[in-house]
């Protein structure tokens, strides 16, 4: 995500620097104007640069974290440590903290303190973003001339980007839509009629409402594109990788993934929204099919018909 945004920056015409942790990438983007390990013969603008010192970037006007949600406070830590300085965070990571339930807007505030923060989620895969194609995204911020700087840097002919003042519904949104692609992908193992796998999904989105109110969102921020359209793509597409990570444990074979970055931030995501409504008494039948089939390693089909009576006994009224 950080190289496919660096290009539509950068084709924006605003002059960017991609910091990179290993030298080969930042000596590929350097030396021959693409990212070889991840879009081989894309070229990028000559206005970027990459760099391994993560304190040249600190002079920038916006500063874009697209890391894995778990080294988001890391890398804050780092921004701090080089001397922080007055720019407009974006944050594009989709995960929490767990134990303690954080949000990463909250853990991204304990770190660097009273940032101008936006957060930015949707539809978003980056090998569509990298190659200019029609794409869009919805960011959300409480600083109103932050989003619209974002906003300006982001938005053009083949990306639209929606705005928001629903830290929450926008933030929650990238996160849940991951645990119940998960769901779906179980169905897709378990070859799950298209009557039921529909249904599912409409309860899927009925439960990411439900957490979503309860911790603070709007439920119209379930319309934009970093809910529903989140959701739809991120259990339908092949390219999902949370939707595969649920068809490889509808097919019982978790233990071959166990240390993927995938599986144990999807573990963590599900611990922690499980744990939450647990706490709550709020009823979350698809959340707790995912829990017993990806945390319990219980039996998919067995616990998909768990789900259908659990389902089913909502409506019994």
């Amino acid at each position: 995500m950080g190289t496919a945004l660096t290009k539509l920056l950068g084709d924006n015409g605003y002059k960017v620097t991609i910091w990179a942790r290993r030298a080969e990438v930042v000596r590929s983007i350097n030396e021959f104007g693409e990212n070889r390990e991840y879009f081989p013969g894309v070229r990028l603008p000559p206005n970027v640069r990459a760099t391994n010192d993560l304190g040249e970037c600190l002079d920038s006007d916006i500063l874009f974290i697209a890391v894995p949600s778990h080294a988001v406070r890391e890398v804050c830590m780092r921004i701090r440590e080089a001397g922080g300085g007055d720019f407009i965070v974006v944050n594009t990571a989709k995960g929490v903290e767990y134990p303690p339930f954080r949000r990463l807007s909250m853990v991204i505030g304990e770190v660097l303190g009273d940032v101008r923060l936006v957060v930015m989620s949707g539809p978003n895969f980056a090998s569509e973003i990298v190659r200019g194609l029609p794409s869009g995204t919805t960011i959300a911020g409480e600083d109103r001339d932050a989003l619209i700087a974002v906003k300006r840097v982001l938005h053009g002919d083949s990306f639209v980007v929606q705005v928001s003042d629903d830290v929450v519904g926008v933030e929650l949104g990238g996160v849940l839509k991951n645990i119940y692609a998960i769901a779906m992908g179980i169905c897709d193992a378990l070859g799950v009629n298209e009557n039921a796998y529909y249904f599912v999904l409409t309860e899927a989105f009925r439960e990411m409402r439900d957490i979503i109110v309860r911790l603070g969102g709007r439920p119209e921020t379930l319309f934009l594109s970093s809910g529903f359209g989140d959701l739809c793509l991120t259990s339908s597409s092949n390219k999902s990788r949370n939707r595969a990570l649920g068809f490889i444990a509808g097919k019982e074979m978790l233990g071959n993934t166990d240390r993927s970055t995938v599986v144990l931030e999807g573990m963590k995501s599900v611990r922690a929204f499980h744990d939450l409504v647990g706490e709550w008494g709020l009823r979350c039948p698809v959340l707790e099919f995912v829990y017993n089939v990806l945390i319990l390693r219980r039996k998919p089909y067995n616990e998909f018909l768990r789900l259908w009576r659990n389902i089913k006994e909502l409506y019994d009224d």
